[in-house]
């Protein structure tokens, strides 16, 4: 959803996760390939609205398994370099 104030933008994007263009789901078993391919597709929402990573002040990630969050740090880290082998 998008919010067009008199002085910014507002852009909430909700709902994202490791999917192809068909909607399936992409990688399983592959923690890391799906945050990749989710950072992606957050990345070309953002683009088809004129944004990029500069204009993100927060993110939220939902995890299936706590298992998971230690894979997201070196990602988040590397933010720019993000793309998935």
């Amino acid at each position: 959803m998008e919010v067009a104030c008199s002085d910014h933008r507002l852009l909430t994007i909700s709902g994202t996760a490791s999917i192809s263009s068909d909607g399936k789901s992409m990688f399983a078993g592959d923690i890391v390939r799906q945050i990749h391919r989710t950072l992606d597709v957050v990345e070309a929402i953002l683009n088809s609205r004129g944004m990029n990573w500069d204009n993100t002040i927060r993110a939220v990630g939902y995890f299936h398994d706590i298992q998971a969050l230690p894979f997201l740090t070196p990602v988040a880290a590397n933010a720019e370099s993000h793309r998935y082998p």
